[in-house]
C-alpha cells in the first residue's frame, strides 16, 4: 500500500524551489544538450554539425577557440553561409559606419553600407546583386553599384546598361557607369584646344624593356614607370597603392610625331621638286 504525502503551502514553496535550482544546475551543465555551459545548442551528433561556442565576445562555429568577432571553421571542406528570402524580397549584410538611432539602415540616423542580393520575383531588377550607402538620412545617389547576372552589366548610380570586356575600364556620368568603351565625345569636355608644345619627339628617349612580373612570374614587355616619369613626367601616376603611366596616351605623342615627320617630308619632297625644276631650266 503506498502511502500518500501531504504537502502544505510551506512545503510547496520549498519544494518548487528545489525543482527550479534542479532546473538550472541541468541547464547550465548540459546547455540543451551538450556537456560545457560555453556551448550552445544540441551535440555533434544530434545535428552533425561543429558545435557553436562563444568565448568572451567571440563566437566560433566549429571551432573552439573563434579569434574573431565571428569564426567559421570546416577543417575538412569548404565553409558557406547561405542567406536566402522570399523570392520577391532581397537578402542582404549591412556594415554600420555608425550606430545611431535605431541601427537600421535605411531607417534612422544610423549611417552605413548596405549589400544585397534580389530574388527571382523581385519587382524591379530581380537577380541582381548591389551596393549601397546610406548617410544617416538619404541613400547617396552615386554610391550604389549593381551587377545584373544576364547581361553581365556593371551599374553605378543607374541600372546595369554597360558590359565591361578586357581591357581599360571606364568611368562616365555623375552618376555613371563603367564602360570598356573609352568616353571621348564632346559631351562630356569643356575649355577644348589644341594642344601646345607636346614636344612629341621625346619618346625617342623611352627604352622599351623585357621584364617578369613578381606575382605569377609571367614574361612581359613595357615601359617601366619611373623612366617614363623621367621622360614624359605628365603621363607618370601613382596614389598610396599603385605607381604606373598612362600607357593609353602614348599613342598621341606617336601620332604626333609621324605628323610632324609627314610635314618634313613633304617639305624636303616640295624642295627637291624645286631644285630639280631649277636644274631643268638651266
Amino acid at each position: 500500500m503506498v502511502k500518500g504525502i501531504k504537502i502544505g503551502m510551506s512545503n510547496k514553496s520549498f519544494y518548487s524551489l528545489i525543482v527550479i535550482g534542479v532546473l538550472i544546475l541541468v541547464g547550465s551543465v548540459y546547455a540543451y544538450g551538450t556537456s560545457s555551459p560555453s556551448v550552445m545548442g544540441h551535440s555533434v551528433g544530434e545535428l552533425n554539425m561543429g558545435p557553436i561556442r562563444v568565448s568572451g565576445n567571440s563566437v566560433g562555429i566549429g571551432t573552439s577557440s573563434p579569434m574573431h568577432d565571428l569564426d567559421i571553421v570546416n577543417p575538412s571542406g569548404p565553409a558557406n553561409i547561405n542567406i536566402y528570402a522570399n523570392p520577391s524580397h532581397s537578402s542582404s549584410v549591412t556594415f554600420l559606419t555608425s550606430r545611431a538611432g535605431s541601427g537600421v539602415l535605411g531607417q534612422s540616423s544610423a549611417a552605413g553600407w548596405i549589400m544585397y542580393g534580389r530574388g527571382v520575383s523581385y519587382a524591379a531588377e530581380p537577380h541582381t546583386f548591389g551596393m549601397n550607402f546610406w548617410n544617416g538620412a538619404n541613400w547617396l545617389p552615386h554610391t550604389p553599384l549593381r551587377i545584373d547576372p544576364a547581361s553581365g552589366y556593371v551599374g553605378i548610380g543607374q541600372l546595369p546598361r554597360m558590359g565591361v570586356g578586357a581591357g581599360p575600364v571606364y568611368w562616365v556620368g555623375a552618376p555613371g557607369w563603367l564602360t570598356a568603351i573609352n568616353p571621348s565625345s564632346r559631351e562630356y569636355k569643356e575649355n577644348i584646344e589644341p594642344m601646345p608644345n607636346l614636344k612629341e619627339e621625346r619618346i625617342f628617349d623611352l627604352e622599351l624593356k623585357s621584364f617578369t612580373w613578381k606575382e605569377d612570374q609571367q614574361n612581359d614587355f613595357g615601359y617601366i614607370a619611373e623612366e617614363v616619369q623621367n621622360v614624359l613626367p605628365e603621363l607618370y601616376e601613382e596614389d598610396e597603392h599603385v605607381t604606373g603611366y598612362q600607357k593609353d596616351k602614348l599613342i598621341f605623342y606617336v601620332i604626333e610625331l609621324v605628323k610632324s615627320q609627314q610635314e618634313q617630308i613633304d617639305k624636303l619632297e616640295k624642295d627637291n621638286e624645286e631644285l630639280r625644276d631649277f636644274l631643268y631650266r638651266e
